[in-house]
């Protein structure tokens, strides 16, 4: 795979308590954590967040954050993307992270099948309002989905926006894939099934096209 600068994981507690110094020793670059899913509840809240946070931190890893969608409104205290939008400034508040912390964006993870009935053009409302209030919070923002979504649901031309940084999943499988299969894409999420030590079972393993870091930002601000 040609154009990669550094090679990361995704991560959320179904990889349970991870030892990051080994994560780093293996090679690891950056991790992309995941801090809960859904509207600002805290029983939705990732139980592993801020202890994956504090590890990777301590162990120079460069981070990112994700939330896993399952807005179906764009506003209101359940299911919407406003509440979704605040559940990760709550959280990033509470692990201390400041937009400088993060080298990498702000994720909205858009996948949920049930989302599927809302048309593309209440998901790139979805994905506006999500995005809109954690930019005006200084963090940088970006969409995550798979080839499958990429290419049929995410097709409304908010998701052109050029201030949004792409995460897209594609397996290579037997099809021996080399890229994502997504135009523009910065991060590719190239397999579900990685090995890393320091991590009981399987990690997502993730290509960066571009080199993300807090100097990425200062040089080049969107």
């Amino acid at each position: 795979v040609s154009g990669v600068k550094r090679v990361g994981i995704d991560v959320s507690y179904h990889q349970g308590v991870i030892d990051w110094a080994k994560v780093k020793s293996s090679g690891i670059s950056f991790a992309i954590i995941r801090c809960g899913f859904g509207s600002d509840f805290t029983n939705q809240d990732d139980t592993q967040f801020i202890n994956n946070v504090k590890g990777a931190q301590a162990n120079g890893i460069d981070i990112g954050v994700y939330l896993y969608s399952d807005a179906m409104n764009t506003s209101g205290n359940d299911s919407s993307a406003s509440s979704e939008a605040q559940h990760v400034l709550r959280l990033l508040s509470e692990a201390g992270l400041e937009p400088d912390d993060l080298a990498y964006p702000v994720f909205y993870d858009l996948e949920e099948s049930k989302q599927l009935s809302l048309g593309s053009q209440k998901l790139g409302q979805l994905a506006t309002t999500f995005c809109n209030a954690i930019s005006a919070a200084g963090y940088e923002v970006g969409i995550y989905s798979n080839l499958n979504w990429w290419s049929n649901y995410l097709t409304d031309s908010a998701f052109s926006n050029s201030n949004w940084h792409k995460w897209a999943a594609r397996y290579p499988g037997s099809n021996k894939a080399t890229n994502s299969g997504v135009s523009g894409t910065e991060i590719w999420q190239f397999s579900d099934c990685g090995n890393v030590d320091g991590i009981s079972g399987n990690v997502d393993m993730n290509f960066d096209y571009v080199g993300f870091s807090n100097n990425y930002y200062q040089e080049y601000k969107f």
